[in-house]
């Protein structure tokens, strides 16, 4: 197992990060991928949830079309009608051809449109992870908090109980960049001192909700037994191999 923008991914295993909004999905999906070229591992990115030319003229802005080239490839696959078990055999011949490594699947949600769809994809990612020994990364967006290894009712149901881990987008940072704020302007000392003041104390308020603004991720344990809360709550990672000792997010 290994970590990429604190995400832990494992060969023949599902790795499941959920976020609240779609922008923050489509970012960190992208660094993920062209992070992980850079570690060597050949990766296809399957867009279910956005415009194919949104994605595609974000990668291309961001990382430019050389990032496509290299001994090390990225491949992107959109399948926008809801039927992406109905692309199993072109997704078979990308990942043969390319000698794929890692699959990242942006958009649970709009990956199938009816239940049965839905159960032959489960199926289809649980061949690919035996067949093929690739590491699945999954975004989806949940109101519930999934834990790995258990389903998910009213979120994503069975793909829970497939999970070697589940973690956290925190949306707030991963949009911050991409804000436009207005500049500062300040003429004299008193003004500096006050506005350093008051950028401190938003900083202390941030802090105290937010808790560490340090990492990108934040990952969750199951529920302790008698909780009957469903609402997101962010806590230490945990995943089935370090249930006893404990694990670690390690900064990116």
């Amino acid at each position: 197992m290994q970590y990429i923008n604190n995400v832990p991914l494992a060969s023949g295993e599902i790795t499941i990060v959920t976020s609240d909004h779609a922008k923050a999905t489509m970012i960190h999906a992208s660094r993920l991928a062209f992070d992980a070229k850079k570690l060597g591992l050949d990766t296809l990115i399957i867009n279910c949830g956005m415009s194919d030319k949104r994605f595609r003229d974000h990668i291309a802005e961001t990382y430019g079309e050389e990032g496509y080239l290299g001994p090390t490839r990225i491949l992107m696959h959109t399948s926008p009608l809801g039927d992406l078990i109905g692309d199993q055999d072109c997704l078979n011949n990308l990942i043969d051809q390319a000698k794929i490594k890692s699959v990242i699947l942006c958009g649970w949600e709009f990956a199938s449109t009816t239940r049965r769809r839905k159960e032959r994809l489960i199926s289809y990612l649980r061949a690919l992870m035996t067949d093929y020994n690739i590491s699945v990364t999954i975004y989806c967006h949940t109101a519930i908090a999934p834990v790995a290894g258990k389903v998910d009712r009213g979120g994503i149901g069975k793909l829970g109980l497939l999970a070697y881990a589940v973690c956290e987008i925190d949306s707030s940072e991963m949009l911050e960049t991409t804000v436009k704020h207005p500049e500062m302007i300040i003429t004299t000392k008193e003004e500096d001192d006050e506005a350093t003041r008051s950028v401190n104390l938003l900083l202390n308020k941030i802090n105290e909700i937010a808790g560490d603004g340090q990492k990108i991720l934040h990952s969750y344990e199951a529920p302790g037994r008698g909780r009957t809360s469903m609402l997101k709550e962010r806590r230490p990672y945990t995943s089935f191999d370090d249930e006893e000792d404990g694990g670690v997010l390690v900064p990116a």
